[in-house]
């Protein structure tokens, strides 16, 4: 299955729909998301109401379930990632605004339906980000949140893949030119070199 480079986990803190959980599995593995973390009481496979939210991916996707979204936060920084809650705070920036990493992995935080990130994974995330809305209400359903979070990750980290083959292209046409150029010259001073010896043996 192909994932997203850098990598992308989901954390999810208590959700406590699994119609939602199974959702967001879909959406998962649509995007190429690595590994969903499965925190506290959200219903994991092989769950009924999950695998038929899922479908198949509930098999696609790796998941793995862990008591503590807190703990999860701190052992996916350990290991390098850099992790965000999926909050509206005071603190939080906009997704959309956020530079997304493209040298180390990313995981995103969404919390349970009606409490949101439990406030010791919030303290624990490295960022607050939110998805900015215009209507009269400013929240998501979760699995809604989710997916088009895992969707403007996917496309920014597919541009930045982009442009960095795009960047590598020119440099490797610009050296071919440049490698042309130079043998064009030594052809000229070679020629211009066995000039003059043809001319100084005919005087």
């Amino acid at each position: 299955r192909d994932v997203l480079d850098p990598p992308l986990t989901f954390l999810l803190d208590s959700l406590r729909s699994a119609q939602n959980v199974g959702s967001l599995l879909r959406s998962c593995v649509s995007w190429g998301v690595a590994e969903v973390l499965l925190c506290g009481i959200t219903p994991a496979p092989p769950t009924p109401a999950v695998l038929r939210a899922a479908g198949d991916a509930a098999i696609l996707v790796r998941t793995r379930q862990v008591d503590s979204a807190a703990a999860a936060v701190r052992e996916l920084q350990a290991g390098g990632s850099e992790v965000w809650a999926m909050e509206t705070t005071s603190q939080a920036y906009q997704l959309h605004e956020v530079e997304v990493p493209t040298k180390r992995p990313l995981a995103l935080v969404l919390g349970n339906e009606g409490l949101g990130v439990s406030i010791e994974a919030l303290t624990a995330c490295d960022r607050h980000v939110r998805i900015p809305t215009r209507g009269m209400k400013n929240s998501l359903n979760v699995a809604v949140a989710g997916s088009v979070a895992i969707f403007e990750v996917a496309r920014r980290c597919l541009t930045a893949r982009n442009s960095q083959a795009q960047m590598r292209n020119r440099v490797i046409a610009v050296g071919a030119a440049l490698a042309a150029a130079a043998a064009a010259v030594a052809a000229v001073a070679a020629e211009a070199e066995a000039a003059a010896a043809t001319a100084a043996a005919a005087a």
